[in-house]
This record gives structure tokens, sequence and C-alpha cells, in this order.
């Protein structure tokens, strides 16, 4: 194996290990630091990794960046169905916090007309990407408002499928 794949595949070890820290909390940061040069044997690969992780947080930042300021909303899902990430405008159009739907099921939010229940079943169990449907949703003010959506699902870097990009 070369000896770039194997760092490769260490850094991708490593960040896999972590949670993905919140870089306006300079304490986790520094933690995660401190897990980095536990795992790593050398010096030199302890200070090339920190290189790739302070490109992978710029990088990280900046695309977080776009999403949040996209003017349409963007929900993802696990594979279990739970809200891992919304931006702020899909949070503003709900009337929610992101705080208030984070970790909890889609379905929560859905109306109870079986038309979107089933939409939502199946963008789940199928994994595939759907364009041009309505569902039905409750918001935090107590509505119920139409939503257009698409669907496409989220894969990591081997293409294994990790949850779904509404």
């Amino acid at each position: 194996m070369s000896r770039q794949l194997e760092r490769n595949k260490r850094v991708e070890s490593i960040l896999n290990k972590m949670d993905f820290p919140d870089f306006g909390d300079p304490g986790k940061f520094k933690k995660h630091k401190s897990n980095i040069k536990q795992t790593v044997v050398s010096r030199d690969e302890y200070e090339a990794l920190l290189k790739d992780f302070s490109y992978l947080k710029s990088l990280y930042s900046f695309y977080h960046a776009i999403v949040q300021d996209l003017s349409s909303g963007i929900i993802t899902i696990d594979l279990s169905g739970r809200i891992i990430f919304l931006n702020r405008s899909a949070a503003k159009t709900l009337h929610f916090t992101v705080d208030d739907v984070l970790q909890k099921p889609l379905m929560d939010l859905c109306s109870d007309d079986h038309h979107t229940h089933q939409l939502i079943h199946q963008m789940i169990a199928e994994r595939k990407s759907m364009e041009g449907n309505e569902i039905y949703l409750k918001t935090g003010d107590s509505r119920v408002i139409r939503v257009g959506f698409s669907a496409m699902p989220l894969n990591d870097m081997e293409t294994q499928h990790e949850g779904m990009l509404i």
C-alpha cells in the first residue's frame, strides 16, 4: 500500500472515531486535537494530520455556511428516519428551532394524511431519488402546510447509504 493511501486511511479512521467538532467551541477543537495526538504514532504524522484536519475544518465551515444560507429548506434524515440536520430556512418555514426537531423522527412532523405517511415510508424504504412530490407537515405554530420536495440518498465516501437529503 502506498504511503499516501496509508495516511489517507489513517486520517479517515481517526475522523470516523471522532464526533465532528462544533468549531465555534475552541475547547472541543482542543479535545479533538488531543484525540488525534493519542492515535498517531510519529510527530510528523501528527503534524500532517493536524494540517489535514485544519483544512477539513475550513472546508466544513465553508460548505456549512453555504447550506445554511440557502433560501430553500434542507432536511437530512438518517436511515431510521430521524432528522439529523436542517438548515435555517427549513426551521423558519416550519416555525421550529433546530433543537426542537433534531434527532426526532421526520414522521413526527408529518400530518395525519395517508399520502404523506406513504411517501415518507417509501422514501426511507427505497432509498432512491424522488422528485416533484408534495407532503403535509405540521409546524411549530400548530398549522399544517403543504411542502413540495425532492429527495436523494446521502452516501458516504464508499457509497454506503447513510440517509436522505430532502
